[in-house]
């Protein structure tokens, strides 16, 4: 059985990158789930995002192909019980974007 693989967790919800694997694309997609930006700003979640060394950018489907060119991945919540994944949205339709920071490699 292949290891589950994800980004980063906070308080047992786990979030991930599109990984480029078999299984990953066997997960289905479900409806953005809608959030409030200050929901993103708990302590927790910024603290996990250091550790994953991500950076976020909120954007809209017609800026996703330029979002994507600069690195950018849609960041999913994930449901690993019923195998689903969704977008995590804001009320106007932007969607979640996540980008790995670039590793100091000044040691």
């Amino acid at each position: 059985m292949q290891a589950f693989v994800f980004d980063f967790e906070v308080d047992g919800v786990f979030y991930s990158r599109p990984k480029a694997d078999a299984d990953w694309m066997r997960w289905k997609e479900t409806p953005p789930r809608t959030v409030a930006n200050h929901a993103l700003a708990r302590p927790e979640f910024a603290a996990q995002l250091q550790v994953a060394q991500l950076k976020l950018h909120w954007t809209t489907q017609r800026k996703l192909a330029d979002r994507e060119a600069e690195g950018y991945q849609v960041l999913y919540e994930l449901d690993r019980r019923n195998r689903v994944r969704r977008r995590l949205a804001l009320y106007d339709g932007s969607f979640l974007l996540a980008q790995a920071l670039p590793v100091d490699t000044d040691q």
